[in-house]
C-alpha cells in the first residue's frame, strides 16, 4: 500500500494577494483587468492562480463604491429645535468602531450654522 500524500490547500483570492505582497508584487484593479508590478516577479504558476481567481481579486481590490446616503440626512433633521438623532440611530461600522454617519450629520450642521445642545438642533453663536 502506498500513503497518499496530501492535496494542497486550495488557494483563495485573500491569500494569493497575501502571497503576492510577500513577494513584493504589488496587484491592483483597473476596471476589468488586473494590473502587477514588477512584471519579472510573477511565475507562470503565479499567473495561473491569477487567472483562476480574476473575478474574486477585482472584487476584492475595486473601489468601494460610494455609500447611500444617510437615512439620518433628511432635512428635518437639520430644523431648529428638532430633537437630534442619536449617535445609535446611524450604522456602526466594526472596522473603525465608530458611527461614521453621526459625524457626517455633525459636520453638516456645523456647515448650516448648526449645532446639537442638550439633543437638540440650535443656531450656532
Amino acid at each position: 500500500m502506498t500513503a497518499k500524500t496530501p492535496s494542497p490547500a486550495p488557494v483563495t483570492a485573500a491569500a494569493l494577494v497575501a502571497d503576492l505582497a510577500a513577494l513584493g508584487i504589488q496587484l491592483e484593479a483597473d476596471g476589468e483587468r488586473l494590473r502587477f508590478r514588477p512584471c519579472e516577479k510573477v511565475t507562470p504558476d503565479l499567473a495561473a492562480k491569477l487567472r483562476t481567481h480574476k473575478a474574486a481579486l477585482l472584487a476584492m481590490l475595486a473601489p468601494n463604491p460610494p455609500s447611500p446616503p444617510t437615512p439620518a440626512l433628511a432635512e428635518g433633521w437639520f430644523r431648529v429645535g428638532a430633537a437630534a438623532p442619536q449617535r445609535e440611530h446611524f450604522a456602526y461600522d466594526p472596522e473603525t468602531k465608530t458611527h461614521p454617519g453621526w459625524w457626517d450629520y455633525l459636520y453638516e450642521l456645523h456647515n448650516r450654522g448648526l449645532a446639537v445642545v442638550k439633543g437638540k438642533v440650535v443656531k450656532e453663536m
